[in-house]
């Protein structure tokens, strides 16, 4: 951090000054980043949590990293992750478990630890934080994301 802000002052000085040396880039250099599809943006909850955590931070807002569970009626529902923790603490539960305690906190269990989900979407509903969400959606024990 500090190393950046040093290059943006040293780099806005050379601007007003016109002292700055144009280089062309070196396109061979040059790394492209894949196509995404949808299989990319699932999230598979047997990974550890910091690489699942790097995948939602990676896909948000657009196009989301999501994960699906089955509702009381045996209906899939889709949910997509925009901002999450991790907690890395040895568990027994199964990878995608589902932990909360139905007001204030949603967890699901993956390979090292948790990943606590601070904002999602359910499909045909808004954006909206954790807390708002369990307030108009019971959690039926036990439910897995997969």
């Amino acid at each position: 951090m500090q190393l950046g802000a040093e290059v943006i002052l040293k780099t806005v000085k050379a601007i007003e000054t016109g002292s700055f040396e144009l280089k062309p880039q070196d396109d061979t250099q040059s790394i492209h980043a894949p196509k995404l599809f949808k299989e990319t943006c699932n999230i598979n909850w047997s990974n550890e949590c910091e690489n699942i955590y790097n995948l939602i931070r990676g896909l948000s807002p657009y196009p989301a990293a999501f994960t699906e569970f089955k509702d009381k009626n045996g209906q899939t529902v889709g949910i997509k992750i925009y901002k999450a923790e991790t907690e890395k603490i040895k568990h027994t539960y199964t990878y995608g478990d589902v932990i909360s305690d139905g007001k204030t906190f949603l967890k699901v269990a993956c390979s090292n630890g948790y990943i606590v989900i601070k904002e999602l979407q359910t499909a045909g509903k808004k954006r909206m934080i954790t807390e708002e969400f369990l307030r108009g959606f019971k959690i039926d024990s036990p439910l897995t994301f997969f």
